[in-house]
């Protein structure tokens, strides 16, 4: 679960976090504005959300979420990639390169 944020933009996000995590997260945030620089940053469910899109499940639940999304969590940094090519996650095309 996410941690509840009462920020509005990216940089009260940012702004909110304690360092030495706080220079990570913004080191992370603009290296992923640089890698996928077409994709506007927002503030969503308590982390930085990339880029959307439009979901759609089999029992007919639709939504919008982020293609690309960081979040500060209790005891670590996640970095979330809902992205494909198509015909596969990107995460699982590339697993054996990521950390």
């Amino acid at each position: 679960m996410f941690k509840p944020t009462t920020a509005a933009t990216v940089e009260e996000y940012i702004e909110m976090i304690d360092e030495p995590r706080k220079s990570e997260i913004r080191s992370l945030h603009e290296f992923i504005q640089r890698t996928i620089p077409d994709q506007k940053s927002h503030s969503m469910s308590g982390m930085i959300g990339y880029g959307t899109y439009h979901y759609t499940y089999a029992s007919g639940q639709e939504g919008d979420w982020s293609i690309v999304a960081l979040a500060s969590q209790k005891n670590y940094i996640s970095v979330y990639i809902c992205a494909s090519d198509g015909k596969e996650y990107i995460a699982e095309k590339y697993k054996d390169q990521l950390p």
